[in-house]
């Protein structure tokens, strides 16, 4: 199987959890996808999200929120639901 990573275009950082002097309930992501909805690349990248949500749990227990976009729904999101970022990848 290939890395599902490798079919990440970008991972950024948002939310509280960027604020130094917010006390974050979670911690929230956005992966956004190489390929479209439905690809095998899309749900490649699901499936690593699933895992890692609960590793990340149990490794910090904190929620970790981490939500998945297309290239196509970035571009609609950027700066609008997503504003404030730290890029991860």
């Amino acid at each position: 199987m290939v890395e599902a990573t490798a079919n990440l275009q970008a991972a950024f950082l948002f939310g509280s959890a960027i604020n130094a002097n917010a006390t974050a309930r979670d911690v929230d992501i956005v992966l956004v996808t190489k390929d479209a909805a439905g690809e095998k690349g899309w749900h490649e990248i699901r499936e690593w999200r699933d895992r890692l949500t609960i590793d990340f749990q149990e490794l910090f227990n904190i929620p970790l929120s981490a939500m998945i976009v297309t290239p196509s729904e970035w571009a609609e999101i950027d700066g609008v639901v997503v504003r404030e970022r730290k890029a991860l990848v």
